[in-house]
């Protein structure tokens, strides 16, 4: 059997480097007429690597009952899919859930699954009934087999607690649960130290509420009174970074006890307040960070820095810094927003990201779909010239310095705390960073812990 493992910066097959730099293709949002020639312009645009969800809730079109050949609609037909990847000699890269966002329904769950949030065992129970049955039709295309072409795996997406959905079952409400359980924990039930830490005056641990804060239009930081305030706030992220830390857990060991040998990755946000980005890569083989920003980097002065930073600091995080969603195009209604993403912007983003250390990236969307749009390849197969243009130098440009291999020479090292970013105790344009930047000295970033 081929040996599928992570090494300098790219998967290697049996020895053999595969470059993780690739596009989203949605197979099941594209008339199955169209895949083959949708694949002959990613393959001309000179990527050989695609990458596709799998939607539970699609898939699932009756419940406990699954289709994965096309027996009820034919865009539902995922083994076709992988059958022609293959015979187009594409690598694969697969993203089954259990969620994928997506702007689908429920986030891609059945609706009677997503009650439940995802450490619920009826969630689990849910959903692995349907890893089973997804991880079946997967499992002969996996690259650890001979002529596999899967070589990577996403396991969930972008793991949130969702608080506003589920708080209820978590304990933020009247009825204590998991938050009361994980600070009791946390204090090692010394209610005392508790009470003296976020200066409370609780008589039990079910007593104990999170310090929320959210910040306002015009505020540079959490409108904390002190110490105590900010303490119980930084507790609050604690138990969200645990909390999705635990479902990463269960996602990536559900997918490995059913026989899943090629590196498992997490996609996380550009952000800390739901991530501890090193917790999620001591469960994983590798994580990514998901990017969308603004046109052109212009939302402020330095915004180019503060996406260059997050890219450094997954230099020291990940085994590979890969973007797992590269902004390509964008999603129905956010489009009034952006305004029309130029050729530009697409130089400014990869070439950023490139100086910055990045190793491989996905475009999200490589490919049109029922509501994304402006992306460089449509619905059809065909091309939007003046930015598919601009993507296949970029693949070039990719190809010719082989980020993989290159090594960043670098003087100056900043220490860096997510916790402090996510309780924007810490301003993302500290006089350091801003320093650096405006004397274009380039820098690493790390956290001491």
């Amino acid at each position: 059997m081929p040996k599928v493992q992570i090494r300098k910066n790219e998967i290697h097959i049996d020895g053999k480097p595969v470059s993780l730099v690739s596009g989203e293709v949605h197979y099941w949002r594209l008339n199955p007429s169209y895949w083959k020639e949708v694949l002959g312009r990613v393959r001309e645009m000179g990527l050989k690597v695609v990458s596709t969800y799998i939607p539970w809730d699609y898939h699932e079109y009756k419940q406990g009952k699954f289709d994965f050949t096309g027996k009820t609609d034919q865009t539902r037909n995922l083994k076709a899919f992988l059958q022609l990847t293959k015979k187009e000699k594409f690598w694969v890269i697969i993203r089954p859930g259990p969620y994928i966002y997506s702007e689908w329904p429920n986030e891609g769950a059945p609706e009677y699954a997503f009650k439940y949030h995802r450490l619920h065992p009826k969630f689990q129970a849910y959903a692995t009934r349907y890893v089973q049955n997804v991880v079946k039709v997967l499992k002969p295309f996996f690259a650890t087999n001979r002529g596999g072409h899967i070589l990577m795996l996403q396991a969930d997406n972008e793991i949130d607690p969702w608080p506003d959905l589920f708080g209820q079952q978590y304990g933020l409400h009247k009825t204590p649960g998991l938050f009361q359980d994980y600070i009791k924990e946390l204090y090692q039930g010394d209610l005392d130290t508790l009470n003296e830490r976020w200066g409370t005056h609780y008589n039990s641990f079910d007593e104990a509420g999170p310090f929320i804060a959210t910040m306002l239009a015009g505020e540079t930081g959490l409108a904390l009174k002190g110490d105590k305030e900010l303490k119980r706030n930084l507790d609050y992220l604690s138990f969200k970074h645990d909390y999705s830390r635990k479902c990463a857990e269960w996602a990536v060991g559900l997918y490995r006890k059913l026989g899943v040998k090629i590196p498992i990755y997490l996609n996380l946000y550009p952000f800390f307040y739901a991530h501890d980005w090193a917790q999620m890569q001591s469960v994983s083989d590798m994580v990514g960070v998901d990017f969308y920003p603004s046109n052109e980097l212009a939302e402020d002065p330095y915004e180019q820095r503060k996406f260059m930073d997050k890219i450094r600091y997954l230099s020291s995080v990940s085994t590979i810094p890969y973007i797992a969603e590269f902004a390509s195009g964008i999603w129905h209604a956010k489009h009034y927003e952006t305004g029309v993403l130029t050729p530009n912007h697409y130089r400014l983003l990869t070439l950023s990201a490139l100086l910055a250390g990045i190793k491989g990236w996905n475009w999200y969307m490589l490919v049109n779909r029922d509501n994304w749009y402006m992306s460089p390849i449509n619905e059809w197969g065909r091309v939007r010239g003046e930015l598919y243009d601009v993507f296949k130098q970029l693949v070039e440009i990719f190809h010719a310095i082989h980020p993989p291999s290159l090594v960043s020479i670098r003087d100056v090292a900043v220490t860096f705390n997510s916790m402090q970013y996510a309780a924007r105790t810490l301003s993302h344009n500290s006089p350091v960073l801003v320093a650096l930047y405006e004397s274009d000295v380039d820098y690493d970033l790390w956290n001491p812990q």
